[in-house]
């Protein structure tokens, strides 16, 4: 585990300390093993937030140009964790509300841009269609500034989850010798 000290404007607007933590990916997928501490405030958690991490190798990117060959690529290439962590009420509020805002922001773009080409939507709707797509891209980026980072590491065996409290870092750390 690794401790830095976040830059102001942080999770919650103040100076604060995060840390960077391994959990095996077994426990993530079951997310039972983990301690019921919440992974952003460090206070006894009462839920669980799925979360899905993916790797994706490089060379896959090389055929972005060549959707033929890109998607089949990045679909079977790509390795991915679908894993819980414990979380209070009021973190899982926030990322459940940020994830349905930007679906439907997603949804509202495409039935708009669709409707658009077809002659059905009067006025800009190409431009009103990418305002809400910039919304979208702004939105997932204010999300980021809230979550938790992960990735898997690359020998595969485990999850790194960076921007974790420290207590929550702490509680995995004594447990890591029976996580499997």
């Amino acid at each position: 585990m690794s401790r830095i000290d976040a830059p102001s404007g942080s999770r919650f607007g103040r100076f604060e300390v995060v840390a960077t933590v391994s959990v095996p990916i077994r426990t993530l997928e079951e997310g039972d093993l983990i301690p019921k501490v919440c992974a952003v405030t460090g206070q006894r958690a009462e839920r669980q937030l799925r979360i899905s991490v993916t790797r994706t190798p490089f060379w896959v990117w090389f055929l972005i140009f060549l959707p033929i060959l890109f998607i089949p690529a990045y679909v079977f290439a790509t390795e991915r964790v679908v894993g819980r962590i414990p979380v209070v009420n009021s973190v899982y509020r926030r990322q459940t509300a940020f994830t349905w805002l930007r679906m439907a922001l997603l949804a509202a773009a495409a039935v708009i841009g669709v409707a658009d080409l077809i002659g059905l939507f009067p006025g800009p709707g190409f431009l009103v269609s990418i305002g809400l797509m910039v919304l979208w891209v702004a939105i997932g980026g204010q999300r980021a500034r809230y979550a938790i980072r992960s990735r898997i590491d690359p020998g595969g065996g485990s999850v790194t989850l960076e921007g974790v409290a420290p207590t929550f870092a702490d509680a995995v750390e004594q447990l890591q010798p029976f996580l499997r």
